[in-house]
């Protein structure tokens, strides 16, 4: 399962820092979760995924590497 988070961030306009103002979430956590070191909470996941208008499933690819 991959994070397609950056992917999303980048198609609303958004930086991480804008990413991190608007969620409160730590902008080094953002690039935590966007390069696949750290999986996010379903919490953070939804949060995210409110903000940038999309479902849970956009925000990862669930096809096997």
């Amino acid at each position: 399962m991959r994070c397609l988070l950056r992917n999303r961030r980048l198609s609303q306009g958004l930086s991480q820092r804008q990413l991190e103002v608007i969620s409160g979430v730590d902008r080094s956590r953002i690039s935590a979760y966007e390069n696949n070191k750290v999986v996010m909470s379903i919490d953070v996941a939804a949060q995210f995924a409110i903000i940038l208008h999309c479902s849970l499933d956009d925000l990862y690819d669930y096809r096997r590497a």
